[in-house]
């Protein structure tokens, strides 16, 4: 049976809001999209739900701070809470364990989340993802980039190449700026320490 459920698409986590969407039939393919993406933007655009959902219930949400799920602001509202909301998500279907297939920062938080919680884990594909090494002194210096890109006024302001793309990248998707600088600095404190304006 291939279906697509939309009845409920909400999930509370600790008063966040967390919306997704489950489509298709077969193993449980849990899909964690990219940075200052979204559902639509990273899995259904490029086409990835039409090939994938034939074979698989695919599990799809908006990680907080993106799409359709609740976008605080504060930096502590990030971290090591979205890697909770992928677990709170698979108690509220009553899932076990699954199939993981995260993008950039969906690998980031699918490969963080196989380190703590190996049993929840079929499988796991990580796309569009590198490591950097710790205290990565170049990785601190894009994302204080992308934080001040995601604060200035207006993209004429922004003058760093990385800091520009990422601004215009979360400008195409109708991000909200301010709580993807909280999703980037709280990010950064969790795995290098504070990345502040």
């Amino acid at each position: 049976m291939t279906w697509r459920y939309l009845d409920v698409p909400f999930f509370d986590n600790q008063g966040v809001k967390i919306y997704y969407e489950i489509e298709g039939s077969g193993p449980e393919l849990i899909m964690i999209h990219g940075f200052a993406a979204s559902i639509e933007a990273n899995w259904r655009m490029p086409g990835w739900v039409d090939a994938l959902k034939n074979e698989n219930r695919l599990v799809l949400m908006d990680c907080r701070g993106h799409g359709q799920s609740d976008k605080p602001k504060d930096p502590d509202q990030y971290g090591k809470k979205m890697e909770e909301d992928i677990i709170g998500l698979m108690d509220h279907l009553s899932m076990d364990n699954a199939n993981f297939f995260g993008y950039s920062m969906g690998s980031r938080l699918s490969l963080s989340l196989l380190l703590r919680v190996p049993e929840r884990f079929k499988s796991v594909i990580l796309g569009g993802f590198v490591l950097p090494p710790p205290d990565d002194e170049e990785a601190t210096r894009r994302s204080r980039a992308v934080v001040e890109a995601f604060k200035a006024e207006s993209i004429e302001q922004v003058k760093n190449p990385v800091g520009r793309e990422f601004r215009r990248f979360a400008e195409s998707t109708g991000a909200d700026l301010d709580a993807l600088a909280g999703v980037m600095m709280g990010s950064n404190q969790s795995t290098r320490g504070p990345v502040t304006e």
